[in-house]
């Protein structure tokens, strides 16, 4: 995603929770945890997110394809409080302590 030859990433963990974490550590990245469809949907359309970490012990086959799916077609910004993280930039502007 970094150079350009993808503008989405799908990752699968246990839990999801080390793939996220993992992720979000790397900068341009905004990884969410999809566990199910509002979710998925929900990081794209209000938190921008461009990863989606899915927990491969906890959902079956047939909703981790689900969530792909919504993660694959949301738009960031369709949805009521989008602004929210585009008026920061993308980017968290709090207090990291």
């Amino acid at each position: 995603m970094r150079s350009g030859e993808a503008d989405r990433a799908v990752l699968v963990c246990g839990t999801g929770a080390g793939a996220l974490m993992a992720a979000n550590k790397i900068a341009g990245i905004r990884c969410g945890l999809g566990r199910d469809v509002y979710s998925a949907h929900q990081a794209v359309e209000h938190d921008d997110a461009n990863a989606i970490a899915v927990d491969a012990w906890l959902i079956g086959p047939a909703t981790a394809g689900a969530v792909i799916e919504a993660f694959l077609g949301a738009t960031f910004g369709k949805a009521a409080g989008a602004p929210a993280v585009a008026a920061t930039g993308g980017g968290y502007r709090g207090s990291t302590a």
